[in-house]
């Protein structure tokens, strides 16, 4: 919400209503010799408000717009309004429609809207204006504001947190200042565009929602979290898929095969149907669209922020980094065992062992990390 502030700029404006400015009593001459008329616009000196500048001949100043304010006075310069600010004002109440929260209906100076004391939720905020009617909160926009900021909650990237208007945010929690604060930045050290912070991080070639940099199949259209394609629909994607065309989390007999590829009833190996069943097709090779991962990877996750490397050392870092909480396929460490080699957007990258643990999840369930030399 922005309101204009009534100075000098609108007394200039009023002066323009009500008569003109005298400037002085004693002429000068102008810059063609002609006396009274510096600027040569055809209007003196003492009654023009621009004397050095040629504008029009009823106050002697530009005006773009053609709407009778001048353009040094005027909030809209290039699009004709009304007096005194030289803005639209689409329903005549005298609050230009930049300001006006009811456009099309003619309201009060302050918000142009209609006069209604309704305030459902009892915050001070009429419900005419308040974005949240049903929930108590904070003027100006009568929703949540936990840490009264003056940035909604919903609106706030740091809502437990006192920060800046832009972002709700502090200041100090942005070190790459790309308006995205660190806690959610995942290149808290390289400027990149929101919401992610990276400079490639915002595109999606294959478009299915899951950005490039943490895609593992960035050109094949798949689903999240990994971006691989998973043509059975089984939540398996196709790359490691162990029964292709059936669905991999039905076992009935709990041997670990699932049972569209499960040539028993049971875990006994007695035939179910004398028929054998057709070979299970191997995995495909690795290509353009997929990226290899080793039978003995497993997926890890971060236990706090940390920076990615392109080597297992302090001084190689990426200026890439992940938050914690978040999860990538773990390789193997490297010879001293205080580092992981980690996959992101089809591309291998180090990480401080300490900064990583195993994934408790399913189908994880606490699975050991890789141990040193894989």
């Amino acid at each position: 919400m922005r309101y204009l502030k009534i100075g000098l700029v609108t007394l200039m404006a009023a002066a323009l209503l009500f008569g003109a400015v005298p400037r002085s009593t004693q002429a000068s001459p102008d810059i063609q010799g002609f006396p009274g008329d510096t600027d040569g616009d055809g209007v003196p000196d003492d009654l023009d408000l621009c004397p050095s500048i040629p504008g029009l001949p009823s106050h002697g100043c530009p005006d773009t717009d053609g709407d009778g304010i001048p353009e040094f006075f005027d909030f809209c310069p290039t699009v004709f309004g009304l007096p005194p600010y030289g803005c639209p004002d689409s329903d005549g109440d005298g609050v230009p429609d930049v300001s006006d929260l009811c456009p099309t209906v003619p309201g009060a100076p302050l918000t142009g809207c209609p006069d209604d004391p309704t305030d459902t939720d009892g915050d001070g905020v009429p419900d005419m204006t308040d974005q949240c009617p049903d929930v108590p909160g904070l003027p100006p926009y009568g929703c949540p504001d936990s840490d009264g900021d003056g940035v909604p909650d919903f609106a706030d990237l740091c809502p437990a947190a006192m920060g800046m208007s832009l972002t709700g945010c502090p200041p100090m929690d942005d070190s790459d200042g790309d308006g995205i604060p660190d806690s959610s930045d995942l290149c808290p050290h390289v400027p990149g565009p929101f919401p992610l912070g990276c400079s490639d991080a915002g595109m999606d070639s294959d478009g299915d929602a899951v950005p490039d940099i943490m895609d593992l199949c960035p050109t094949a259209p798949g689903l999240p979290p990994y971006g691989c394609p998973d043509s059975d629909g089984d939540g398996v994607v196709d790359a490691l898929d162990q029964c292709p065309g059936h669905d991999d989390n039905q076992d009935a007999d709990g041997n670990g095969t699932p049972d569209g590829c499960d040539p028993s009833d049971d875990d006994s190996g007695t035939p179910a149907d004398p028929t054998p069943p057709a070979q299970t097709p191997a995995p495909p090779a690795p290509g353009p669209d997929m990226v290899y991962i080793p039978d003995d990877a497993v997926m890890g996750t971060f236990i706090a922020d940390t920076s990615l490397h392109f080597a297992p050392r302090a001084d190689a870092l990426t200026g890439y980094s992940m938050r914690a909480g978040q999860s990538l396929w773990v390789y193997g460490q490297d010879a001293s065992g205080q580092y992981y080699q980690v996959l992101l957007s089809g591309r291998l990258y180090w990480v401080p062992a300490s900064q990583v643990s195993p994934t408790y999840t399913s189908p994880w369930n606490g699975h050991p990390l890789p141990g040193a030399g894989n």
